[in-house]
């Protein structure tokens, strides 16, 4: 049998021209590119009315042109997602309750295990918007202001949401709390479970925010809220031992053991225990007067020493105190300085 060479490209070739358009047009419905509407002279109806249809959102914002053009639609962007998450800030259920399990320790609230999920929590990005998109834009022709309309697939935005939080959800299924090493060696090697959860938390309280209804399946199971009270209480569990290294630094110790406890540390008793860390902290003390008014600066180099005494951190600090009255500017600085401290060293133990 004989083909037809010809006919066949040319078929060929009409079949691939389009496959091709349609591919550009696949590509181009899939960005959501924004509909060019600078030229139209009549007002938009988005622009007063927003469109309404089920599972989305929208917002509008504009801005003027000061500047440039592209700082200007820049500006009217971030100005229509603004206004499109109060759309959605307007339907969001009372159904969604926070977990309150985050600082609790067996029931009870713990300023220190507070601080570790937020220092933690802090170093993960927040959750964006997937799927956000600027459906039209339009330029007044007598103004120049310019106008963008911001869009959401609510729904979109959630299924993917859900999809991040069920594979973090296997992979804390699948984790469990160190055994090996000392109590603070525990706590180290938990810092990646603990920026899991900080993960999730920041995943649910997104989709508390986008998902329409049925936020309690975003909650943590049973088998993960004892995952993460053992993980608490294994952080509230660390002791601390303030080791003074001078006879003026012994003046600290009131001020810095209130500091901790108010945080939630628990301070070792050296009768009981071997301390889970020790601070070695000094202090001196330095003053001058100024036409009657009495300055003191009390300055102090802190150690973070291991069970093994060796250091896993250090700082310098100061503080100044001011009165009329000497011993009442020393009192205000080392009041100051051991606040300072306990701040600190709560800072410091998990900024790895």
């Amino acid at each position: 049998m004989k083909y037809n060479n010809i006919g066949l490209n040319k078929g060929s070739a009409r079949l691939c021209s389009v496959l091709l358009v349609a591919l550009l047009l696949s590509a181009c419905a899939g960005r959501d590119v924004m509909k060019s509407e600078r030229v139209v002279t009549e007002r938009p109806g988005w622009i007063e009315q927003l469109p309404e249809r089920s599972g989305h959102e929208y917002g509008v914002g504009s801005a003027d042109v000061y500047g440039s053009e592209a700082d200007a639609i820049e500006q009217a962007k971030e100005r229509a997602r603004a206004d499109l998450i109060r759309q959605i800030q307007v339907t969001v259920s009372s159904e969604f309750s926070s977990q309150s399990d985050l600082n609790m320790v067996d029931g009870q609230r713990n300023s220190f295990v507070e601080q570790v999920n937020e220092k933690i929590s802090s170093r993960i990005p927040d959750v964006e918007l997937p799927g956000l998109s600027w459906q039209a834009q339009w330029q007044d022709p007598k103004s120049s202001t310019f106008y963008v309309l911001a869009h959401l697939n609510r729904r979109a935005a959630e299924q993917q949401l859900s999809e991040r939080l069920s594979l973090l959800d296997i992979d804390l299924a699948d984790a469990q709390l160190p055994d090996q090493g000392s109590r603070f060696q525990r706590v180290q090697q938990a810092l990646p479970l603990l920026s899991q959860f900080a993960q999730r938390d920041k995943l649910v309280q997104q989709l508390s925010f986008i998902a329409e209804s049925g936020f309690v399946r975003f909650q943590l199971d049973d088998e993960l809220k004892e995952l993460r009270q053992a993980l608490n209480r294994l952080v509230a569990s660390l002791r601390i031992e303030l080791a003074p290294k001078n006879q003026q630094a012994k003046q600290l110790v009131t001020g810095l053991a209130e500091g901790l406890s108010q945080l939630g540390l628990v301070l070792n008793d050296q009768s009981l225990r071997q301390p889970d860390l020790s601070l070695n902290y000094s202090l001196q003390l330095t003053d001058k007067t100024v036409s009657g008014t009495y300055y003191v600066f009390a300055h102090t180099q802190l150690q973070i020493r291991d069970q093994d005494n060796q250091i896993l951190n250090g700082f310098e600090r100061e503080a100044k105190g001011v009165s009329g009255f000497p011993e009442r500017a020393q009192q205000a600085a080392i009041q100051r300085l051991a606040k300072i401290l306990a701040e600190n060293v709560v800072a410091t133990l998990f900024s790895q």
